[in-house]
């Protein structure tokens, strides 16, 4: 692997294999950070129409202050830069998962108002492999182990643009030196130092640690098979749901329970998930536990029926009937 500067060519290929057209809108998150100004400056040299967006967070004192850096420093390079900004009320709970939510939110609504296909994302080869280790930590499943993927849906509105993360197999180490070689400075968050977010934690044990093979090749590596594996469970579940799922109007369907009382029970979750939020019109699947215990109720022969992510679930005359709540 190389170990210097990513170079224009190089990013050119990037895109390449993700599929995006240079002449195409495209619109990159721009944090500050390291990650996000190398991907900005290579963007900006690659592609016709690139807008350059930070969202403030407003959460802590100096965050504003930083945006602004980012206009001055995109101003030089005679880049226009927007800065959204998350008004309101903050909240008290969940923090770094309530902003993540509002970002997204934020910058998929930018491109659909600006009619922009592809959002870019500055992940790298270090962020696949602290999310992999995260979600070990935390007991996820196969899908949760699997590998941030280049090309993914939107996170927050169905009609937004694709998410594409051309750097995910470049390592950090790599992005700091594309800054250094031209003498671009970018901004330190001082979250990145706060050990009670899990996240820091987990990059700090991964920078220090002796032991053999937790390492982020490794990691990263290994979340990439899990991704394989991701995928043909995937497809099993596509294939059960179109030949045992009637849709019956927008809001509701039944699956056929003898046909799904067969199912291996990875996939019947999966199903039961995926059918979940498709009706329910959530973004985000229902924890792995509540699914589990919803599988299990849809098995015996007493059950009465509960709700899970804003949808009634009930047996009846050999199907599960499934049907979005109104409140």
């Amino acid at each position: 692997m190389e170990n210097g500067a990513l170079s224009l060519d190089e990013f050119s290929c990037l895109m390449d294999e993700v599929g995006i057209d240079p002449s195409a809108p495209l619109c990159v998150a721009v944090s500050g950070g390291a990650d996000s100004m190398a991907m900005t400056i290579l963007a900006s040299k690659w592609c016709n129409k690139g807008h350059f967006v930070t969202f403030d967070h407003d959460l802590r004192e100096g965050s504003r202050k930083e945006a602004l850096q980012v206009t001055a420093w995109l101003s030089e390079l005679d880049l226009k830069h927007v800065i959204l900004t998350w008004d309101g009320e903050k909240p008290t709970s969940d923090i770094q998962a309530q902003a993540r939510g509002a970002r997204y939110n934020a910058l998929e609504n930018y491109c659909i108002k600006n009619e922009i296909p592809n959002l870019l994302l500055g992940h790298h080869r270090d962020d696949q492999a602290e999310t992999f280790f995260i979600r070990l930590l935390r007991g996820s499943g196969i899908k949760g182990l699997s590998a941030m993927e280049k090309i993914s849906k939107p996170n927050t509105t169905h009609s937004g643009p694709k998410l594409v993360r051309p750097l995910l197999d470049i390592p950090k180490e790599r992005l700091i030196k594309t800054l250094e070689e031209i003498g671009q400075p970018w901004i330190e968050d001082p979250s990145n130092e706060n050990e009670s977010f899990l996240r820091v934690k987990v990059r700090k044990l991964l920078e220090t640690t002796n032991i053999e093979g937790l390492e982020r090749d490794r990691l990263a590596d290994t979340a990439k098979r899990m991704q394989r594996a991701n995928d043909f469970l995937e497809r099993e579940v596509g294939s059960f749901i179109h030949q045992n799922c009637k849709v019956k109007d927008e809001n509701s369907c039944t699956i056929n329970l003898n046909s799904f009382s067969i199912l291996h029970e990875e996939i019947a979750l999966r199903a039961l998930s995926f059918i979940l939020m498709r009706f329910g019109k959530v973004n985000y699947p229902p924890r792995l536990k509540k699914i589990e215990r919803l599988y299990e109720n849809c098995l015996r022969s007493d059950y009465k029926g509960s709700t899970l992510s804003r949808c009634r679930v009930w047996t009846e005359e050999g199907n599960i009937f499934i049907r979005k709540e109104f409140k």
